[in-house]
C-alpha cells in the first residue's frame, strides 16, 4: 500500500494561525520598543530584556532625576502648607557657597565657606551685606503688620524678604529698584531685573493686594530665563514684567542699618541675583547676620572676632594613618643537648 502523502496549503495555514502570529509580532515589537537601544537584538525572542519597572506613583525613580533643582524646590516648596522642610527660593545658589543648616522647618545658609567673619566685617564697613530673610517670617509696616508669606490661614508661605545692611546699602537697593530709597516705607512696582531695561519704578499698592501678588507670581513663573533670553533681540519682544516690592528702612547704629526688600513668591531668585551680581552686594548667612547685630549693639569687634573666629572655617580632614606591621616573633632558640 502506497504511503499517504499529506499536503499543507501555506495560505490556508497562515489564515488559520493569523491571530497567533499577530499576537506574537505585537509582543516582540513591544519588547523591542520598550527596551533601550543597547538591549535591542536583531534576532528577537519571547524573552523580554531586563527593564526597570515603571511606577506611576514615582515618576522620578532615579536619584539624578530627583536631585534636579526644579524637583527639589517642588518637594520643599517654601510657600506650601504641607511641607515639613522648606527650602529658600535661593537654595541652589546658597548650597554651592554656604554651609547649610536645618532650623525651624527651614534649610538656611549658616556661614560662607570661602570668607570669614573678618571679611564680612570689612564688607559691612566698606560695602553692603545681603541676607535672604524669608524664614524670619515677620514684617512690620505701620499701620499694617503682616507675616512674610502670610496668604491667609491655609498657606504659610507667600512672600520673600531680603535684608541689605552696611554703609553702601543705599546704593545696592538703588541699583535694584532703580531709584534712591527713602527713609520711609515705599510700595513700588520695580521692572524685572532680568530684562535690563532702564525704567524708573512706579508707586503702587499691588504688594498689599493678595490677587495682585498671586498674578505677579504666576507671571514670573511662566516667563523663565530661557524665554527672556530667546526674545531679547526679537522684534515682538513682550513688555517686561514688574515686581510689586515693599522697601522698608531699618535704621541701626554704627553703620549696621539698611533696608528690607519684600516681594511676592517666585521673585526670590531674580531679585537675589540682581542684589549679589549687578548691585554688588556681599551675601551672608546666619553667622554674618549675628555679626551685624553685634556691630549694631556696639560690641568690641576684636573680642567678638577672637571669640567667634575671624578666618574662614576649615574642614577637618581625616588623615591617613598607616597600619603598623605585625612583627614576626623571633625564632625560638634551639637547645643543644
Amino acid at each position: 500500500m502506497a504511503a499517504q502523502q499529506l499536503a499543507v496549503n501555506v495560505v490556508d495555514f497562515a489564515k488559520a494561525r493569523l491571530p497567533e502570529l499577530e499576537a506574537l509580532d505585537e509582543e516582540l515589537d513591544k519588547n523591542q520598543r520598550d527596551a533601550p537601544r543597547h538591549l535591542r537584538r536583531r534576532a528577537r525572542s519571547h524573552t523580554a530584556p531586563f527593564l526597570a519597572k515603571k511606577n506611576p506613583n514615582n515618576p522620578n525613580p532615579t536619584r539624578r532625576a530627583r536631585r534636579k533643582p526644579s524637583e527639589l524646590l517642588k518637594a520643599h516648596d517654601p510657600h506650601a502648607a504641607d511641607v515639613t522642610l522648606r527650602f529658600l527660593e535661593t537654595h541652589v545658589w546658597h548650597a554651592k557657597r554656604f554651609a547649610m543648616v536645618d532650623e525651624g522647618g527651614w534649610r538656611r545658609p549658616d556661614y560662607r565657606r570661602d570668607r570669614g567673619l573678618k571679611a564680612a566685617l570689612r564688607s559691612l564697613r566698606t560695602a553692603a551685606l545681603v541676607f535672604d530673610a524669608t524664614a524670619e517670617r515677620t514684617v512690620e509696616v505701620a499701620p499694617r503688620e503682616w507675616a512674610v508669606g502670610a496668604e491667609g490661614s491655609q498657606v504659610p508661605g507667600g512672600l520673600v524678604r531680603f535684608e541689605v545692611r552696611g554703609c553702601k546699602a543705599r546704593d545696592v537697593v538703588a541699583a535694584l529698584i532703580g531709584a534712591a530709597p527713602s527713609d520711609a516705607a515705599m510700595a513700588l512696582d520695580v521692572p524685572d531685573p532680568r530684562e535690563r531695561v532702564d525704567e524708573a519704578p512706579t508707586p503702587s499698592e499691588a504688594i498689599f493686594s493678595q490677587e495682585a501678588r498671586r498674578a505677579s507670581s504666576a507671571a514670573v513663573a511662566a516667563r523663565t530665563d530661557d524665554k527672556i533670553n530667546s526674545a531679547r533681540h526679537a522684534d515682538d519682544r513682550p513688555a517686561p514684567l514688574r515686581a510689586p516690592c515693599l522697601v522698608v528702612p531699618r535704621p541701626a547704629a554704627h553703620g549696621a542699618g539698611g533696608w528690607d526688600v519684600v516681594a511676592p513668591p517666585n521673585w526670590g531668585r531674580p531679585l537675589w541675583h540682581a542684589l549679589v551680581r549687578h548691585a554688588c552686594g556681599h551675601a551672608g548667612g546666619r553667622k554674618e547676620r549675628r555679626l551685624v547685630d553685634a556691630v549694631a549693639a556696639g560690641e568690641d569687634m576684636d573680642a567678638y572676632l577672637q571669640r567667634e573666629g575671624p578666618g574662614r572655617p576649615r574642614r577637618e580632614k581625616k588623615r591617613w594613618v598607616p597600619v603598623a606591621k605585625k612583627k614576626k616573633p623571633p625564632p625560638a632558640a634551639e637547645s643543644k643537648s
